[in-house]
């Protein structure tokens, strides 16, 4: 989160003098750590205008933001590792921002849809006691544990997003769009889960139900 692309600049100019990385022509935003390891800077903050950052170089120097400042803001932790402090994505903040790649460019962000779908497989175990103390009214006799994660993960999504009605629509669309015939995204979800398209579409109608929960677009 930062104020100017010279900010940026200097930033990567740093890292690649001075750390032993190496530019990337292709793409403004990466560098690469010892010829194998993509690292993605991507900066935000008040240097976007309407949600896009626009850095000089060559090859790909515009990226979309939208969904950043929300998830630095309110979906960010703190870790500690050997004395330092870090703040890490938690998981809502990172498939906010995994559905925005995937919508963004989906020809070439498919593993952003296997990781999510991986992380709704997993979501119930990870937040098995508060589900269990917070949200006993998503149990049911005709729902699946994965689809109880997918509401819970989309009421996270929720407290996320509802201070910006734009980005609102956005996800809500992703997903809405994600239902039709002619949209793949219940396709990419099943191939990851190993499910079928319907019960994919189940898992993100129950994300959708779990968004509407804590929001509405005319707040």
């Amino acid at each position: 989160m930062i104020k100017d692309t010279n900010t940026f600049t200097d930033l990567k100019s740093y890292l690649i003098d001075d750390e032993g990385f190496t530019s990337y022509k292709e793409n403004e935003f990466v560098i690469i750590w010892k010829d194998k390891t993509q690292v993605d800077l991507i900066p935000f903050g008040d240097l976007e205008r309407e949600g896009i950052v626009t850095v000089k170089g060559t090859g790909f120097t515009s990226m979309n933001v939208e969904g950043f400042r929300e998830v630095f803001e309110q979906a960010s932790e703190e870790i500690e590792t050997e004395n330092q402090r870090f703040k890490v994505c938690t998981l809502p903040g990172i498939v906010i921002l995994k559905l925005i790649a995937w919508d963004d460019r989906p020809e070439v962000r498919r593993d952003d849809i296997d990781d999510i779908a991986e992380i709704i497989k997993n979501y119930f175990h990870l937040n098995a006691e508060i589900i269990f103390e917070h949200h006993s009214d998503l149990f049911t006799d005709e729902i699946e544990l994965d689809e109880i994660a997918s509401r819970f993960l989309g009421r996270e999504i929720g407290k996320i997003i509802s201070g910006n009605p734009k980005l609102i629509k956005r996800i809500k669309g992703i997903l809405e769009n994600g239902l039709a015939e002619s949209n793949n995204l219940a396709e990419l979800f099943a191939s990851e889960s190993y499910e079928t398209i319907d019960y994919s579409k189940s898992l993100i109608s129950h994300m959708l139900k779990g968004i509407a929960d804590i929001t509405t677009l005319d707040q």
